[in-house]
């Protein structure tokens, strides 16, 4: 489901709450920036996985349905952020880890968002109004500039780190209803082209469960059911003849009405299986159909928890928080590559 305007306001809230406190940065000592690299490493790796080619079987006619390329054309945008804020990441650690002095870091970060904030935020804005215009963008990044410490300069870029996160939920939202747009247009149209073997078939299987109660009475008439004489008459008239009004079956008639019910049954089967085939091509267009939507849909839950869990980082690290190995991210994706792992890759 689209995140709403409440939950994103909430997960903003929680970001700043969560990473408020009494901890601090001492000066004298370099903050370890490893697990916030191998977090980032994840992010990339899994991310990758979200990009893989798509593969399409029973749904091949279906590969540049306009719904499809709609949704392709609203997740690229979102990809591209994830991969700009994971270029980002590595900036960060990079410039963290040269032997230059904070003054320079500071320079070099400015410089590197003056490039990746306008291409990922353009002159969106988000709920929690914090609006990236031009003229904002460039009052943040010479505060950023202003900064004396490196970990200053990270905390000064706050701001980007909340419109980025921001944008990406906007995203995602989108990349969601795309998704229920295509999947309901395409699953329109699987239905109808199969509405007739479907129509048919449905009937053959009524006729079917009909024509075994039948044989079932015929097979009773021979225990001296009086019953099933009576319902014979009234629900198989084509035996009609060999239920005359007024008297039992004979031992014959009971055998040609048990012979011409099972060969009805015989007949019944060989349609159906004769059928088969193209209940089972429906079967899995509708199955594909399913699991490319559950793929696609933990796609976009699983960049809105990179992105949510990286502006958390973020946060801390410029604190002087030290970030837990792997704190959560790698669990997180791990867990969310396997669940979509069990179905087909995405659109």
């Amino acid at each position: 489901m689209p995140t709403s305007l409440a939950a994103r306001a909430a997960a903003l809230a929680l970001l700043a709450a969560s990473t408020s406190g009494c901890s601090y940065f001492m000066s004298t000592k370099k903050l370890d920036m490893q697990p916030f690299a191998e977090n980032t490493v994840t992010a990339i790796g899994e991310m990758r996985r979200v990009e893989a080619p798509p593969v399409w079987i029973r749904l091949r006619p279906f590969f540049s349905h306009a719904t499809v390329l709609e949704a392709r054309k609203s997740a690229k945008p979102l990809l591209e952020l994830v991969r700009g804020v994971n270029a980002y990441s590595l900036q960060v650690v990079s410039l963290n880890e040269a032997r230059v002095s904070d003054e320079t870091k500071v320079k070099e970060l400015v410089r590197f968002l003056h490039g990746a904030s306008q291409q990922a935020l353009l002159e969106q804005g988000d709920e929690a109004e914090i609006a990236l215009t031009k003229e904002r963008r460039e009052e943040i990044l010479k505060d950023i500039g202003r900064k004396e410490r490196y970990m200053d300069a990270l905390m000064a870029a706050e701001p980007i780190v909340n419109a980025v996160l921001a944008r990406g939920l906007d995203l995602a939202d989108e990349v969601d209803r795309a998704i229920v747009r295509s999947v309901n247009a395409i699953e329109g149209e699987v239905q109808a082209q199969y509405a007739p073997m479907l129509a048919n078939r449905a009937a053959l299987l009524h006729l079917q469960e009909r024509t075994l109660q039948a044989e079932a009475w015929a097979e009773g008439l021979g225990f001296g059911d009086d019953a099933a004489a009576e319902e014979l008459r009234k629900n198989v008239p084509v035996l009609a003849e060999y239920l005359p009004a007024g008297r039992k079956p004979s031992p014959k008639d009971q055998a040609a009405m048990v012979a011409a019910l099972s060969a009805q049954a015989l007949r019944i089967k060989a349609a159906l299986e004769q059928m088969d085939p193209q209940y089972q091509a429906y079967r899995e267009s509708v199955l594909e159909l399913d699991q490319l939507r559950a793929k696609t849909t933990e796609n976009a839950k699983l960049a809105r928890s990179v992105l949510m869990l990286w502006a958390r980082s973020h946060k801390n690290l410029a604190r002087g928080v030290e970030v837990p190995p792997m704190f959560d991210l790698a669990k997180i994706v791990m867990s969310s590559a396997a669940s979509a792992a069990k179905t087909v890759v995405p659109f």
